[in-house]
Protein backbone atom coordinates (compact mmCIF):
# COMPACT_ATOMS: atom_id res chain seq x y z
CA UNK A 1 0.00 0.00 0.00
CA UNK A 2 1.10 3.55 -0.65
CA UNK A 3 2.73 5.19 2.34
CA UNK A 4 0.08 7.77 3.22
CA UNK A 5 -0.73 9.20 6.61
CA UNK A 6 -3.32 11.76 7.62
CA UNK A 7 -0.52 14.28 8.13
CA UNK A 8 0.77 13.87 4.57
CA UNK A 9 -2.74 14.35 3.20
CA UNK A 10 -3.41 17.46 5.28
CA UNK A 11 -0.04 18.98 4.48
CA UNK A 12 -0.57 19.10 0.73
CA UNK A 13 -4.35 18.81 0.39
CA UNK A 14 -4.03 16.11 -2.27
CA UNK A 15 -3.37 12.40 -2.22
CA UNK A 16 -2.10 10.62 -5.31
CA UNK A 17 -2.22 6.86 -5.77
CA UNK A 18 -1.29 4.83 -8.81
CA UNK A 19 -4.88 5.10 -10.08
CA UNK A 20 -6.54 8.04 -8.27
CA UNK A 21 -6.04 11.66 -7.31
CA UNK A 22 -8.01 12.47 -4.16
CA UNK A 23 -8.85 15.95 -2.84
CA UNK A 24 -11.65 17.52 -0.84
CA UNK A 25 -14.04 19.50 -3.02
CA UNK A 26 -15.48 20.97 0.17
CA UNK A 27 -15.86 19.81 3.78
CA UNK A 28 -18.32 17.01 2.91
CA UNK A 29 -17.58 16.18 -0.73
CA UNK A 30 -14.53 14.12 -1.60
CA UNK A 31 -13.36 14.57 -5.19
CA UNK A 32 -11.85 11.49 -6.80
CA UNK A 33 -10.20 11.85 -10.21
CA UNK A 34 -9.37 8.63 -12.03
CA UNK A 35 -5.85 8.87 -13.46
CA UNK A 36 -5.64 8.76 -17.27
CA UNK A 37 -4.78 5.24 -18.41
CA UNK A 38 -5.33 3.71 -14.96
CA UNK A 39 -5.59 -0.07 -14.91
CA UNK A 40 -7.22 -1.10 -11.64
CA UNK A 41 -6.45 -4.53 -10.26
CA UNK A 42 -7.65 -5.90 -6.93
CA UNK A 43 -4.59 -4.68 -5.01
CA UNK A 44 -5.07 -1.13 -6.38
CA UNK A 45 -8.69 -1.13 -5.25
CA UNK A 46 -7.79 -2.38 -1.77
CA UNK A 47 -5.02 0.23 -1.48
CA UNK A 48 -7.43 2.96 -2.63
CA UNK A 49 -10.00 1.94 0.00
CA UNK A 50 -7.36 2.05 2.73
CA UNK A 51 -6.22 5.49 1.59
CA UNK A 52 -9.80 6.78 1.32
CA UNK A 53 -10.37 5.63 4.90
CA UNK A 54 -7.30 7.61 5.99
CA UNK A 55 -8.38 10.72 4.07
CA UNK A 56 -11.96 10.61 5.38
CA UNK A 57 -10.97 9.38 8.84
CA UNK A 58 -13.63 6.71 8.34
CA UNK A 59 -16.51 9.22 8.43
CA UNK A 60 -19.50 9.32 6.12
CA UNK A 61 -19.08 11.56 3.09
CA UNK A 62 -20.24 12.34 -0.43
CA UNK A 63 -18.11 11.47 -3.46
CA UNK A 64 -17.63 13.31 -6.73
CA UNK A 65 -15.96 10.80 -9.06
CA UNK A 66 -14.47 12.20 -12.25
CA UNK A 67 -14.36 9.22 -14.61
CA UNK A 68 -13.82 11.24 -17.79
CA UNK A 69 -10.49 9.58 -18.51
CA UNK A 70 -9.66 6.33 -20.25
CA UNK A 71 -9.23 3.59 -17.64
CA UNK A 72 -9.94 -0.10 -17.10
CA UNK A 73 -10.40 -2.51 -14.23
CA UNK A 74 -10.08 -6.22 -13.68
CA UNK A 75 -13.09 -8.38 -12.85
CA UNK A 76 -11.78 -8.81 -9.29
CA UNK A 77 -11.41 -5.05 -8.87
CA UNK A 78 -14.95 -4.41 -10.15
CA UNK A 79 -16.37 -7.01 -7.77
CA UNK A 80 -14.48 -5.53 -4.81
CA UNK A 81 -15.65 -2.01 -5.69
CA UNK A 82 -19.29 -3.09 -5.41
CA UNK A 83 -18.88 -4.52 -1.91
CA UNK A 84 -20.53 -3.18 1.22
CA UNK A 85 -17.05 -2.42 2.59
CA UNK A 86 -16.63 0.20 -0.15
CA UNK A 87 -20.14 1.66 0.17
CA UNK A 88 -20.56 1.84 3.96
CA UNK A 89 -19.26 5.42 4.45
CA UNK A 90 -20.55 6.91 1.19
CA UNK A 91 -23.84 8.79 1.58
CA UNK A 92 -23.97 9.79 -2.10
CA UNK A 93 -21.83 9.41 -5.19
CA UNK A 94 -21.96 11.44 -8.40
CA UNK A 95 -20.04 9.95 -11.32
CA UNK A 96 -19.05 12.33 -14.12
CA UNK A 97 -18.64 10.76 -17.56
CA UNK A 98 -18.27 12.14 -21.06
CA UNK A 99 -18.46 9.07 -23.28
CA UNK A 100 -20.74 6.15 -24.02
CA UNK A 101 -18.15 3.70 -22.69
CA UNK A 102 -17.87 5.68 -19.43
CA UNK A 103 -21.66 5.76 -19.07
CA UNK A 104 -21.90 1.99 -19.67
CA UNK A 105 -19.19 1.32 -17.08
CA UNK A 106 -20.96 3.58 -14.55
CA UNK A 107 -24.35 1.93 -15.22
CA UNK A 108 -22.76 -1.48 -14.72
CA UNK A 109 -21.24 -0.31 -11.43
CA UNK A 110 -24.60 0.99 -10.18
CA UNK A 111 -26.48 -2.13 -11.21
CA UNK A 112 -24.02 -4.53 -9.61
CA UNK A 113 -23.47 -2.52 -6.42
CA UNK A 114 -27.22 -2.08 -5.79
CA UNK A 115 -26.59 1.58 -4.99
CA UNK A 116 -29.30 3.04 -7.24
CA UNK A 117 -30.63 5.50 -4.68
CA UNK A 118 -27.36 7.20 -3.75
CA UNK A 119 -25.40 7.06 -7.00
CA UNK A 120 -26.12 9.06 -10.12
CA UNK A 121 -24.33 9.61 -13.45
CA UNK A 122 -23.78 13.08 -14.89
CA UNK A 123 -22.26 14.66 -17.98
CA UNK A 124 -21.88 18.00 -16.19
CA UNK A 125 -19.69 18.59 -13.14
CA UNK A 126 -21.86 21.53 -12.06
CA UNK A 127 -25.00 19.37 -12.06
CA UNK A 128 -23.18 16.59 -10.22
CA UNK A 129 -22.03 18.98 -7.48
CA UNK A 130 -25.52 20.52 -7.21
CA UNK A 131 -27.08 17.07 -6.78
CA UNK A 132 -24.53 16.14 -4.09
CA UNK A 133 -25.11 19.39 -2.20
CA UNK A 134 -28.84 18.64 -2.15
CA UNK A 135 -28.05 15.34 -0.39
CA UNK A 136 -26.35 17.11 2.54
Amino acid sequence: MANVTKESVVSNGKTQTKTLEITWYDADILRINIVEGAEFDLSDSIDNLNILNIVTEGRKHLQLVDARTFWSSSKESREFCTSEEIRKNITGRAIIVDSLSGRLMAHFFIKVSHSHSNTKIFNSEAKAVSWLKNLK
